[in-house]
């Protein structure tokens, strides 16, 4: 189910409807938590901040993919903390920090390289 409120939501991102997008991600890391579901619930939280992302909202795109970030670490999920710290790095990036992206990408290329 939460993997389709989150399919559901990048249809609505696609289309510009960042509010609807928004309600089915936390609908769906509503049901992450309550089932205790850690790697779904990083997931869906580097999810939320990509709408953040998009809006411009980089200060509340980053402390959602920072606890995306610490949950994927916390469960030894590679892959998530991979597109986690990819994702960062990308926020990084647009706010002109390019030492700091490049070596966020750098830590993703060891972990990815593993």
């Amino acid at each position: 189910m939460t993997l389709t409120l989150n399919n559901i939501s990048q249809i609505y991102q696609v289309r510009g409807d960042y509010d609807t997008a928004l309600r089915y991600l936390e609908n769906s890391l509503k049901i992450h938590q309550d089932i205790g579901d850690k790697s779904g619930e990083g997931t869906t939280l580097n999810n939320i901040s990509q709408i953040y992302n998009t809006q411009g909202d980089y200060d509340t795109a980053l402390c959602y993919l920072e606890n995306s970030l610490k949950i994927h670490q916390d469960i030894g999920d590679k892959a998530g903390e991979c597109a986690s710290l990819f994702n960062l790095a990308h926020i990084y990036q647009q706010n002109g920090n390019n030492q700091h992206a490049l070596n966020t990408w750098r830590k993703v290329y060891k972990i990815a390289k593993k």
